[in-house]
């Protein structure tokens, strides 16, 4: 009988010991570790100002939109080593909300893997996201590894959009809802998460905290595209949406994947 408690007790720990490392039954990998990929880039965001050498901000009226985006330091600031993105609730031009887009000064191409740690808010249609883009007239190249409407703040929306030379739009997208170890979904505004995009010559796979949540082989970018981080809002925000919110970024880390390594995983 003491034999069966014991190998009981020691059964449940390896149970927990492995559901602790599950998500969603997918088990964390976390690639560029195991790989030993080189960083090639990064921003921990210690100094006192956004680094202007690595990221430039947009002053912008974009199409749809119904924020103003701009670089003053109420939209996007530097601060206790995080990047802050700001709306805000406020006149401007002819606007009563404005935000913030940070553009990498760098471009990235295929073979590379790119990692953010992210918080978001929660609100009614506040519109973070972490993506990339390709300003190119020829063809529209865009990656959303991360892009939050905040009056869900249990999922994410993940895509691949590609328009070709006819403007025949092809793209994949896909809604991410993680969850933790004992399978209840997360709530992704109360911490940060790692969100990571693996990027290849033949596909496009996302991570949330290491753990794989889309991937797809179909309309591959490959040209240089640039990171891309904001928050405006979707559509109207109710009485719900607290203002100012802020989408924070705590670190963005790129590695350049050895070619030797990406088609032997």
């Amino acid at each position: 009988m003491k034999k069966n408690i014991l190998f009981s007790a020691f059964l449940l720990l390896i149970l927990r010991g492995l559901s602790a490392q599950v998500v969603g039954n997918i088990v964390p990998v976390n690639l560029p570790q195991k790989y030993g990929w080189d960083m090639i880039w990064e921003d921990e965001f210690e100094a006192d100002s956004l680094d202007k050498g690595r990221w430039w901000v947009q002053d912008a009226e974009r199409p749809g939109e119904i924020c103003l985006f701009t670089s003053r330091p109420e939209n996007v600031y530097q601060k206790d080593g995080k990047m802050h993105i700001v709306v805000q609730k406020e006149a401007l031009k002819n606007y009563q909300f404005t935000g913030g887009l940070v553009f990498s000064s760098r471009t990235f191409s295929p073979n590379s893997y790119i990692e953010a740690s992210l918080k978001v808010p929660k609100g009614k249609n506040l519109w973070p996201a972490f993506w990339f883009w390709s300003g190119e007239n020829k063809t529209y190249q865009e990656i959303d590894v991360a892009e939050f409407y905040c009056q869900r703040p249990k999922e994410t929306n993940i895509s691949n959009h590609y328009w070709d030379l006819k403007q025949k739009r092809n793209y994949k997208t896909s809604i991410a809802r993680p969850k933790d170890a004992n399978g209840n979904r997360i709530d992704l505004s109360k911490n940060y998460h790692i969100y990571a995009v693996e990027w290849l010559t033949d596909r496009i796979r996302v991570f949330i905290d290491n753990v794989l949540f889309f991937e797809t082989k179909k309309d591959i970018p490959q040209g240089v595209l640039s990171i891309i981080f904001g928050m405006g809002l979707s559509d109207k925000p109710d009485k719900t949406t607290i203002f100012p919110s802020e989408f924070l970024v705590d670190y963005v880390r790129g590695y350049k994947i050895k070619p030797s390594l990406s088609t032997n995983r």
